[in-house]
């Protein structure tokens, strides 16, 4: 006959021993994340970031005022989620990129790809982080690292490109990189104020301006 504390040990053991019901757990909490960061999303494009409250993401969400604190500590926490999510996209258009042959080509499609697939919702959410970011030292670091990502691989195609005499060696690499980023961010901040404005449009024009200003003159 078992006893309490037997079957509790067993219990325990089986648990320990079986890694499905644990691997499910953490496919139902990486659902439930992507669900909770989906509802962020929405309700900051559609009332700002401090004009959204835990609860409205929640009710959004369909999750319970407890349940959340499962997930993240807090609003704060929500954006720097979106901004670790960023990330990945950076990530990809860092591919492109370095796989392209020729530097001034892979910079101009960069900047044209960034803004064509980015949506008003998109371009409105990124303001709100941008805005955030002034006020929340953690926020600016992350977004910090996110824009030193894409600095860096602008600077080492520059840098490629003026070796191979395609791109304009009257200013430093850094500097053209800054302004290509200033260019990139600037564009995707027009679309957040200006829903009228096509992306694609703005990509095509973005897309020209980084040719004309990088190339070198015959």
């Amino acid at each position: 006959m078992y006893n309490i504390t037997n079957i509790r040990s067993i219990i325990r053991s089986y648990l320990e021993d079986n890694q499905l019901p644990r691997k499910k757990d953490e496919h139902l909490h990486a659902k439930r994340q992507k669900e909770i960061l989906g509802a962020a999303k929405q309700c900051f494009v559609a009332y700002g970031f401090h004009g959204t409250s835990m609860r409205q993401i929640l009710d959004l969400a369909g999750i319970s005022a407890g349940g959340v604190y499962n997930y993240f500590s807090g609003k704060a926490d929500i954006v720097k989620a979106l901004v670790e999510e960023e990330r990945a996209d950076i990530g990809l258009l860092i591919q492109q990129l370095e796989s392209n042959p020729r530097p001034l080509a892979g910079i101009a499609q960069l900047v044209s790809d960034a803004i064509a697939y980015t949506a008003y919702e998109d371009a409105v959410l990124a303001a709100e982080i941008w805005a955030e970011a002034c006020r929340n030292p953690e926020i600016k670091q992350l977004e910090r690292v996110n824009s030193d990502l894409i600095k860096g691989a602008l600077n080492s195609a520059i840098s490629s490109g003026i070796r191979v005499e395609e791109i304009t060696d009257q200013h430093k690499a850094d500097d053209l990189a800054e302004w290509v980023l200033a260019l990139l961010e600037g564009c995707i901040g027009r679309i957040a104020a200006d829903k009228q404005l096509k992306p694609k449009k703005v990509a095509r024009t973005a897309k020209l301006s980084v040719i004309s200003f990088l190339q070198r003159s015959k």
